[in-house]
């Protein structure tokens, strides 16, 4: 179902550009819309990365395209390159209204199912939490799902474009040295002091290369679990991030207390802070849901863009959803507030992993295979 103006054409293309939000359920109508809509050439190399690097397809196989309206151009791109590889492409241009559809979302979802993999382009807070759990919860058996929840064409092109071999493989070789640590010690000049026990669900490596049965969110590139217990204080200087993708203005100046994984105390926030009043609204909004170590070495500094900070080198921090089908968490939230700390020193059992932000010597150097 279409609904909404059309797009105007441009002037000697042939092809439309998106002037008006709509929504397109039926996919045959919606694979059309962006097959003539116009797009930045410059968004397809990413975009054929997407599709035969992360997510594996060739030739025959399907995929199931979903869009959020208003990132049309993006999923131009992205079908274009499917159609380039010789896959054969669903896809949905998806509005608020259709994302809380019931009868809608059961038809997608059955579609997903069916498909090889498929790829989700859309913004952090545009559509119902709800609905994008429920297409990452699609990654099973020999499916993978491409989930690009905040992108841009921006951070497209520039953390999508390149080789996704050598972030892999640190993280794969990272994963193998952390292996099955029962304490992380987290400590940084601006303050925070974590001490945080680990337990036997060990870590999962969120890549750019997404193995079959998963997902990851894209860009990828970072180690994350969900721990047994946090204590401490944390200082998110490089970054504390809310569920609308935003930078809190002042994280910098945070100061977060945890007992047993709960927050306790709160410094340098006000009454009126919007983060405060996102801890005001669940409980388990309160309880460190996951943290993580960046595995993108080639991102030497965060940028203020969530979508590609949480790849940086570093130690991170999530309140609130564990995403326990990638940690085996048995819990759940309805939010995340992931924070990131700057310069931070991680040991694990007592040896060195981070050394003010960068990995330790023996790390970086290690032959990777």
């Amino acid at each position: 179902m279409l609904t909404g103006g059309k797009g105007a054409e441009s002037k000697g293309s042939g092809r439309r550009t998106a002037v008006e939000k709509r929504s397109i359920t039926r996919s045959f109508e919606a694979r059309e819309y962006l097959r003539d809509l116009d797009f930045d050439e410059s968004l397809l190399p990413s975009a054929k990365n997407i599709i035969t690097r992360s997510l594996g397809l060739t030739t025959g196989n399907t995929v199931v395209v979903v869009v959020e309206v208003g990132r049309d151009e993006i999923g131009a791109a992205i079908l274009a390159a499917a159609e380039e590889a010789g896959t054969i492409p669903t896809a949905f241009l998806v509005g608020p209204d259709q994302a809380a559809n019931d009868a809608f979302i059961r038809r997608l979802i059955d579609r997903m199912t069916e498909a090889d993999a498929s790829v989700f382009v859309g913004s952090y807070d545009g559509l119902p939490t709800p609905f994008r759990r429920k297409l990452t919860a699609t990654a099973k058996g020999r499916r993978r799902h491409a989930h690009l929840a905040g992108i841009t064409a921006a951070i497209l092109r520039r953390s999508l474009r390149g080789d996704f071999t050598e972030a892999h493989a640190f993280g794969e070789a990272l994963n193998d040295a952390i292996g099955v640590a029962q304490r992380l010690d987290v400590r940084s000049a601006t303050g925070t002091d974590l001490r945080i026990k680990l337990g036997p669900i060990g870590w999962h490596h969120a890549s750019s290369l997404i193995p079959s049965g998963k997902w990851s969110n894209l860009p990828g590139g970072e180690l994350l679990t969900s721990p047994v217990s946090v204590d401490g204080v944390i200082v998110p200087d490089g970054g504390a991030f809310l569920p609308d993708g935003s930078e809190h203005p002042r994280s910098s100046r945070i100061e977060l207390h945890f007992q047993d994984s709960y927050l306790t105390r709160a410094r340098g926030l006000d009454a009126g802070d919007p983060l405060m009043a996102l801890l005001g609204d669940f409980d388990d909004c309160k309880r460190v849901g996951r943290i993580g170590l960046g595995t993108n070495i080639g991102l030497l500094v965060s940028v203020g863009a969530l979508l590609q900070d949480r790849t940086a080198p570093g130690f991170h921090l999530t309140l609130g959803h564990p995403a326990g089908e990638l940690t085996g968490a048995t819990w759940s939230c309805p939010i995340e507030i992931p924070m990131f700390v700057r310069r931070a020193d991680v040991l694990a059992d007592g040896t060195p992993f981070l050394v003010r932000g960068r990995y330790a010597r023996n790390l970086r150097n290690a032959p990777i295979a």
